[in-house]
């Protein structure tokens, strides 16, 4: 793979959704092989105008316009032009979906051309002309141009499901492992390996997930990020930063920065 150039600032848009992202940007060169960081949840790369440079795993490295990138691997490196991102997350109808692609795979190059009709769409995208219905239609489009199918609920088990509602609902201080294992009656251990077996996710790393979710509904409704870290349960920023940046690639005070950054709610 050849050399990266020094990262340009970061222009995109983002449409934000209840622990999801569409990410649209002009340009991006993001190089974090000295830390790779991880996601819970498939991801969708499209580089509409040239051919993305992309390093995941252990030195996988890809050219191509079109990647899913399977959950929890090491994303080290990416440059593309014209990028649209979309995360799937392990739990959802979607990763269902589209996880027989991947092929037990760390990451899978797709043909562009099965996406050339959403060009349009992902264009006024680009121009921050999506509403709210057009972005989730245009996630399920993204979807059946990978699977040939529509997405459908997971079918979880109702234990697994009604963990996530309770991780999700309940206040910050009383979404723990015990706390949701006492309110299921099961034991922690047995959530545990309950939640790990259906899901592929441990429940602590879920329930980070959720918190930082929760720190960016709070800070699009025009909380600091200081005050996001206390109240999703960090110590402090310094922890909130590392733990988004572990999650997302990119700290907190450059991915919610209005003067790079345009988030769209849907």
């Amino acid at each position: 793979m050849k050399a990266y150039d020094p990262s340009p600032p970061l222009r995109f848009i983002v449409y934000v959704g209840a622990q999801r992202f569409v990410l649209l940007a002009e340009s991006l060169v993001l190089d974090r092989s000295h830390a790779p960081y991880r996601r819970p949840a498939a991801t969708l790369l499209l580089a509409y105008k040239a051919p993305m440079l992309l390093e995941v795993g252990e030195g996988v490295a890809l050219s191509t316009q079109a990647a899913l990138i399977a959950p929890k691997v090491a994303r080290k490196r990416l440059a593309a032009e014209g990028l649209v991102a979309i995360d799937f997350p392990i739990h959802s109808g979607e990763y269902a979906a589209v996880q027989p692609a991947l092929g037990g795979e760390d990451v899978v190059a797709l043909d562009f051309g099965r996406f050339a009709p959403l060009v349009p769409t992902l264009a006024r995208g680009f121009a921050g002309n999506l509403g709210g219905a057009e972005v989730k239609a245009l996630i399920r489009e993204l979807v059946m141009a990978i699977s040939g199918k529509a997405p459908e609920e997971q079918g979880l088990d109702p234990r697994v499901e009604k963990a996530m509602q309770l991780i999700n609902d309940l206040p910050r201080e009383e979404a723990t492992p015990a706390s949701v294992a006492r309110r299921l009656h099961l034991s922690t251990s047995r959530l545990g390996h309950l939640f790990k077996e259906q899901t592929g996710s441990t429940l602590s790393y879920f329930m980070r997930w959720v918190a930082l979710w929760r720190g960016v509904a709070l800070w699009t409704q025009g909380r600091s990020l200081t005050e996001v870290a206390h109240e999703v349960g960090y110590y402090d920023l310094a922890h909130l930063d590392h733990a988004f940046t572990d999650f997302f690639g990119v700290n907190p005070s450059t991915a919610m920065d209005p003067r790079h950054v345009r988030l769209i709610r849907f």
